[in-house]
């Protein structure tokens, strides 16, 4: 009987998430089954840096897609917008998805979302939101810039105290939740019910438990906790594994664990 599977960011690890040995669970996916990963795929990554080799996200890729089930990534914050971007659109799940594709290879079991989309998997109607801000950005450099090689030199001594991104590079402009967009989606289907919400950001009340300052797309997921009529809601974002929130218990931020929902 098919599953519907879901975990968090990953950063390009396919191999340590998935295998056997890590996660044993994976010995019963077949291939009518899913899995979500809810943003920070990370395959590919950095495909415009000089420096970024891409055999490593391409060996990650195959042995992904030579598994059975299918993966459906929410893109996040860390993940590669413009090699996204040059990925052919899809039609999946009762939505448009990208296949993904680089290095002039096709997956054709990996899937981004890069858009709001809402997607029927596994009899399931299911709200995906990707996107988010970075938390790790103290610095942010411009290739383009005249003095850059000085200050990535500068950027790379401090970067444990001053942690730092490279625009097109490791950051991307369009990192944060499109709250356009997704207004304009719930608006369309304001009085459905839905059975899981899927984001790679959190809505504000995590805060509450981690202390960071609220995004503005964080307000946002927070207009839609308190709003929208769903069963469960899964993001990553935070790297806390398997924390259900104590005020509102729909809502769980998964990190390594891989849980069957459903």
């Amino acid at each position: 009987m098919c599953a519907l599977y879901v975990t968090g960011d990953i950063h390009g690890d396919a191999v340590d998430r998935f295998s056997f040995r890590r996660q044993p669970i994976t010995r019963e996916f077949t291939e009518e089954d899913v899995v979500v990963i809810l943003g920070d795929f990370g395959i590919p990554f950095g495909v415009q840096c000089p420096h970024e080799d891409q055999e490593v996200d391409l060996y990650d890729a195959n042995w992904l897609n030579k598994k059975k089930w299918i993966t459906l990534a929410i893109a996040g914050n860390h993940d590669d917008r413009d090699a996204i971007a040059a990925m052919p659109v899809v039609e999946k799940f009762g939505g448009k998805v990208r296949q993904l594709s680089f290095c002039n290879e096709t997956f054709e079991n990996i899937f981004y979302v890069d858009t709001p989309q809402i997607l029927t998997i596994q009899n399931k109607k299911c709200l995906c939101i990707p996107g988010a801000e970075s938390h790790d950005i103290d610095v942010l450099l411009d290739p383009e810039d005249d003095h850059f090689r000085h200050m990535l030199k500068k950027a790379r001594q401090n970067y444990y105290s001053t942690p730092f991104r490279i625009k097109h590079w490791s950051w991307w402009e369009n990192e944060a939740v499109d709250v356009q967009l997704t207004t304009q989606l719930i608006n369309e289907h304001s009085f459905e019910k839905f059975d899981f919400i899927f984001t790679h950001d959190a809505p504000a009340l995590m805060n509450k438990y981690c202390g960071f300052p609220d995004t503005e797309g964080e307000l946002f997921l927070e207009s839609i906790r308190r709003n929208l009529d769903f069963n469960e809601w899964y993001h990553g974002h935070y790297h806390k594994d398997a924390f259900r929130y104590k005020d509102d218990p729909r809502v769980t931020c998964l990190y390594k664990s891989i849980w069957k929902v459903g």
